[in-house]
């Protein structure tokens, strides 16, 4: 999907480039100037086009690195080692991929004030199972803040639930080149991307037998 999209930025673009140089040397043409004239400013448009993206590109790997040394942290006062799941308000995948991590389960609410366990079968499928109550030691917490456009925090935090004290927090600053598309009221990205650290969530969770 994201290759098609670039396909479709970079055929557009291209589209513009010829169309807004036929412009121009037609209007070169209507004030009667000369074909070499006419020339120069063909070339000149084109390699205006062409250094256009190259400067866009520059900017925004400047911005990123500002927002890098800005916005993005980790601390980790406490590696977690000892617990086999969490209690997370996550997305269906975001807990598959924790779980495929090799935690056992992770533990979440409904909406309708139900708790429920999930855990991968035999088969690594998603399956969950309604608790009464928690019985995660720990609670993974996450939200989400937007710096521009194209750039966002993601912050995540682990607490101990017995005490409300924080085990480690990450905030990690991801650039986006086409920005960001909402579906289904769930945030949903589309376009190559750069993240500061490179890691996310994983790089607070240690992973089980490692």
């Amino acid at each position: 999907m994201t290759g098609l999209l670039l396909l479709v930025v970079l055929a557009v673009y291209m589209v513009i480039t010829i169309a807004a140089t036929a412009l121009l040397i037609e209007g070169a043409n209507l004030l009667k100037v000369g074909k070499s004239a006419q020339m120069v400013i063909g070339q000149l448009s084109v390699i205006l086009f062409v250094l256009l993206p190259i400067g866009l590109q520059l900017s925004l790997q400047h911005r990123f690195r500002q927002a890098c040394q800005k916005d993005s942290s980790l601390i980790i006062n406490k590696v977690i080692s000892d617990t086999e799941g969490f209690y997370y308000e996550g997305s269906d995948n975001e807990i598959m991929a924790i779980l495929h991590k090799g935690y056992k389960f992770i533990e979440k609410s409904s909406p309708k004030g139900m708790y429920f366990r999930y855990y991968l079968d035999a088969q690594g499928r998603l399956e969950k199972e309604a608790i009464s109550h928690p019985l995660s030691k720990y609670a993974i917490k996450s939200y989400t803040a937007r710096l521009a456009w194209n750039i966002q925090q993601e912050n995540f935090m682990i607490e101990e639930l017995a005490t409300g004290q924080q085990v480690a927090a990450l905030s990690q600053v991801s650039f986006y080149y086409f920005g960001f598309i909402k579906k289904k009221g769930l945030r949903e990205i589309e376009g190559y991307s750069w993240h500061c650290p490179e890691g996310g969530l994983f790089l607070l969770l240690k992973i089980p037998g490692s």
